[in-house]
Order: C-alpha cells, then structure tokens, then sequence
C-alpha cells in the first residue's frame, strides 16, 4: 500500500512496478482486463513524469527509463486490443481503443503544458524529457487511432456478412 503512491527514484518505487503492478495484472484474466490494465500502467507512467516534471525531479536518465515502461505497456495494450480483435469481440476493442486514445490525448496536452512553462535554463532537461516523452505519446496515439479505423472496418464487414447470411437464411426459408 505505502508503494502505491511511490515515484522512479523512491525506495518502494520497485516493489510498485515489479509487485503491485504484477499482482494486479496476474488477476486480470480477460482480454478486456488485460488491455485495461496496460492502458492503466502505461497512464501511471505518463502520471509519474508529470509529477517528477512538477517537482523538477526529472532527469534524463528517469525520462528514459519512464518512455520504455511506458512504450512496454503500450506494446502489451495493443495486443490485447488485438486478440480481442481476433476473438471478433469488436466493440469491446473500440471501447478500450478510445479510452486509450482520450487518455494518450489528456497526458499530451498535459506534457506540452508542462514543459511550456518551464522556462527557467536549468530546466532545460526536463523539457527535452517532456518533448521525447510526448513525442512517444503521440505516435502511439496516432497507432490507436489507426487500430481504431481497422477495428471499426472489421466491425462494418462482420455486421455485412451478418446480414447476408440473414438474407441468404430467409431467402432459402422462402423457397
């Protein structure tokens, strides 16, 4: 419980990602609980260099450390978004896929804010941080939205082949 609220840096910062975290992605059996709980770790992360950016308390080397946790979630996001894909569970993919990309777009506005208004020159590296996290942020926000426009064709064309079987079914009923 005390790591919860735990930063990179932080003594319990450990025993967060690689427990916690763990924990609570070990009980979630679903492909919609497992997609959920990676755009979740994949939003503390975002979370986590907002608060070190506020504090001034990030460094290259955590910004980095941050985008490759970050960009490890992500990975596993999309392919749970993808076996949920796969399992013709289409509309549970476009739901997660949009919570995903409403939560990409909030942290962009919120990094680009926050490193506009560090202006001082020893913030010069927490701004660099906050630029190549974003920039992260907004390719893999580009990819769900992309995944996004497959998921909704793939939509489209199953409730077309719905349809024509309806209508092949009924009019083999008729004859």
């Amino acid at each position: 419980i005390a790591a919860e609220n735990s930063l990179p840096g932080d003594l319990l910062y450990p025993v967060k990602v690689k427990v916690n975290e763990e924990v609570k992605a070990l009980f979630s059996f679903s492909s919609k609980a497992k997609a959920d709980t990676a755009i979740n770790r994949a939003e503390e992360r975002l979370l986590e260099a907002e608060k070190l950016a506020l504090k001034g308390e990030l460094t290259a080397e955590v910004a980095a450390n941050i985008e490759s946790n970050f960009e490890k979630q992500m990975v596993e996001a999309y392919d749970h978004l993808a076996t949920l894909r796969g399992d013709e569970k289409f509309t549970v993919a476009s739901d997660e896929n949009a919570k995903l990309q409403a939560t990409l777009k909030a942290h962009s506005k919120i990094l680009v804010d926050l490193g506009e208004n560090k202006s001082d020159k020893k913030d010069k590296d927490v701004v660099e941080s906050l630029l190549n996290l974003n920039a992260k942020v907004t390719i893999n926000l580009d990819a769900a939205e992309n995944d996004q426009e497959k998921t909704e064709s793939d939509l489209s064309t199953k409730v077309e082949v719905q349809a024509d079987v309806q209508a092949s079914a009924e009019g083999k009923m008729k004859a």
